[in-house]
This record gives C-alpha cells, structure tokens and sequence, in this order.
C-alpha cells in the first residue's frame, strides 16, 4: 500500500516472548477486543533478523520468514504496478517509490548520508518495539508506540531515501523499476539488517529482563 512515496511497507516486527498475565493475543479494550495485538501479524522482514538478534524470533525461521516476506513485497509491487500502470502518462522513471542514494535519493543525499539513516532509524524503531513488546511493560499498548514509532521514522526518512528499513519492501518496487533501482538495492539491505541487528544487540545487553 502507498502513503506519499512509501510502497508496502508493514507495520512493525513480533515475538513469541511468554508474558506475565493475560495472553497479547486477542487482547479486550471493554468488550472490544483488538486482533492487531496478534504478534504474528507484527513480523518484517528488515527487522526480523534484530528480533533474532534480540531472542525475541527463532533464528530457524529467519530465512523462510524472510523469503516469504520478499515474495509478498513482489506480489504487492506487481498489484501496484497494474493498478498505477492503468492511468495515462503513467511512467515508472518516476522511481515507482524505490529507495535509492545519490541522484535517486528524493532529497539528494549522499550514499553515506543515506546509510547511516537507514542504519540509526531502523535501530531506533527495534529499541521501540523490543521495549513496547517487554514483558515488565503493561500489556495492549505495544501497537500505539510502535505506530507512532514508524510514522516519526517515515516523516524524518523519506526525504532522505524514501525510507527502507524493511529489505522487501526496497525490493518490491526496485524489481519493477530495474536499472539504478536494482544496483542500489543492497544499500537497502544492509543498512536495515546493520541497524536491527544493533538494536536488538544493545536492547538484549542493556534493558532485557534477566532471569
């Protein structure tokens, strides 16, 4: 789905942490009960491997997971494609919403300079989901901190690479678009799986509950 010029980009990452009281999944507000608190439905890509990193994501399932996650991101682009391609004067010189450096970078930032936003952003955004997700924390709020969390990272990340922090949603668009896409795609790869590795690295040292 696109917000301005982000394509298919999930909302945040999940864990199977046990948690002290009632069950996150089908968590109630009164008589409401809120399905999105269903970890599963929080996993991605970019960040997963930080959830491995942090214990918080079997490391078994981090390759199948990921390439399931890159089959979906290409299946959304191809839906997007059709539907975008259908307007007249439709072009994909545009970028299609691909993140990219250099020329490509929406406000001219440099490879380094876009590196290092990638790298510090998504590290923030597994600091925010590690601690929104910790057992000590009460439990059915997750969500607002983690929503809030990726739409402070788009605002301050899409002028600069038109935000990544998640590789299959980079990868989605890239293929479409091909040529510079697909040669600065592994910026979008590296950077994202740097910063979540970080994050779950520094979260699990500094402030993970030790039993």
């Amino acid at each position: 789905m696109a917000q301005g010029k982000h394509v298919g980009h999930p909302a945040a990452a999940g864990f199977e942490k046990e948690t002290a009281g009632p069950s996150l999944r089908g968590r109630r507000f009164g008589d409401n009960k809120v399905e999105a608190i269903e970890p599963s439905n929080w996993r991605v890509a970019g960040l997963v491997a930080g959830l491995a990193v942090g214990k918080r994501f079997p490391w078994v399932e981090l390759v199948p997971y990921i390439i399931a996650q890159v089959v979906g991101a290409l299946a959304a682009g191809g839906v997007l494609y059709v539907i975008a391609s259908g307007k007249d004067g439709f072009s994909l010189t545009g970028g299609f919403a691909s993140n990219g450096y250099g020329a490509h970078s929406p406000g001219g930032y440099s490879l380094v300079a876009c590196f290092v936003a990638e790298v510090v952003l998504t590290f923030f955004f597994l600091l925010i989901i590690h601690g929104a997700t910790d057992t000590r924390v009460p439990g059915g709020f997750a969500g607002i901190a983690i929503g809030l969390g990726l739409t402070l990272i788009h605002l301050i990340g899409i002028p600069v690479t038109n935000l990544s922090v998640n590789p299959a949603r980079s990868t989605g668009p890239a293929i479409f678009v091909g040529g510079w896409a697909v040669q600065q795609l592994w910026l979008f790869w590296v950077a994202p799986i740097v910063g979540g590795a970080l994050g779950g690295l520094v979260y699990n040292g500094l402030f993970e509950e030790r039993k």
